[in-house]
């Protein structure tokens, strides 16, 4: 399929992933809000409730970056990165509108596939687009690249938590070991690839998206009745350390922006 064709189907699937996510709260889908779904879950990684408000910035650069690419493919104008996008960012949206349907029918274990493969689907994008290497220009890393850093950022958050939903939904004993431990393991994991996204992609939007993800969780930690010392110092130092990175990045300008 030409470019032509690819952008349509972009902007077809994204306005799907629109609707459903409207419907899925306006009707809501299974008599459910997300939010609601999301505390017959309840586990220690989940953040507060505000950190869920990027989504609307998530949305609101997918939907430039799908309106830049129609135009640009209608003008045959260079369009390359379509291309090299393919049909990933139509199998993502169409994932990311089974997964709230999904979600809100309470089909756990289906959910977390779907997830895992909306991961997966985003990781292409990710790869195919060269995200910190490529030598597109900075409109193209701005409209196209920035988008899609965000949205695997929290895609990544998303797919932990979607994990941990998961073994809830189970009532998992973590091979005996407490909620806590495997809580600071997978915040550990978190802090370790924004510092691995950061170094090795310049790449400080991916990874000021988990650090918005550890406000939220901090933030979650900190207003409960029972004192969570471990996670909070963990949060913390996380926090601290991505922050201090992703300053001297931008000081240093060694960011994918200025490559």
């Amino acid at each position: 399929m030409n470019t032509k064709g690819i952008s349509i189907l972009n902007f077809i699937t994204f306005a799907l992933v629109l609707t459903v996510n409207a419907l899925a709260n306006i009707l809501p889908i299974n008599g459910l809000t997300t939010g609601e779904v999301s505390d017959n879950y309840i586990n220690l990684f989940t953040p507060a409730g505000f950190t869920f408000s990027i989504w609307g910035l998530i949305y609101t650069l997918l939907g430039i970056f799908v309106v830049y690419q129609l135009v640009l493919s209608f003008r045959n104008e260079n369009s390359k990165f379509i291309e090299d996008i393919g049909y990933w960012f139509i199998i993502s949206n169409i994932l990311n509108s089974l997964w709230i349907y999904t979600w809100h029918n309470l089909m756990i274990s289906i959910n977390l596939v779907i997830m895992i493969l909306l991961l997966v689907s985003l990781i292409m994008v990710y790869q195919r687009l060269d995200i910190g290497h490529s030598r597109d220009d900075k409109k193209i890393k701005m409209l196209v690249h920035v988008p899609f850093s965000i949205y695997l950022g929290w895609i990544s958050v998303a797919t932990i938590a979607n994990f941990s939903a998961f073994f809830v939904s189970l009532n998992w004993n973590g091979f005996g070991l407490s909620e806590t431990f495997w809580t600071v393991l997978v915040i550990s994991v978190a802090i370790l690839l924004g510092i691995i996204f950061t170094i090795k992609n310049k790449d400080i939007f991916y990874t000021l998206v988990v650090l918005w993800a550890f406000v939220g969780i901090l933030s979650k930690r900190l207003s409960a009745d029972i004192s969570y010392t471990t996670i909070i110092t963990i949060v913390v130092v996380g926090i601290g350390l991505l922050s201090l990175l992703v300053v001297y990045e931008i000081f240093k300008k060694n960011i994918y922006l200025h490559s």
